[in-house]
């Protein structure tokens, strides 16, 4: 995976993984359900991108 895309990746999923404690202080239990969801989705999303560049590759 190339470098720029790797860091694209990690960056959202520490937003996404901030928000989810954001809006547990706030007290928003309903937004940290949805955001707690998008991230997994989300990080899934990331290692099935690695793998397939990497089946790709060779």
């Amino acid at each position: 995976m190339p470098k720029g895309l790797a860091l694209l990746f990690a960056v959202i999923a520490t937003v996404l993984l901030g928000s989810i404690s954001y809006f547990m202080a706030a007290g928003q239990a309903g937004m940290a359900i949805i955001c707690s969801l998008i991230a997994v989705l989300f990080m899934g999303f990331g290692f099935a991108v690695k793998a397939r560049m990497r089946k790709k590759k060779g």
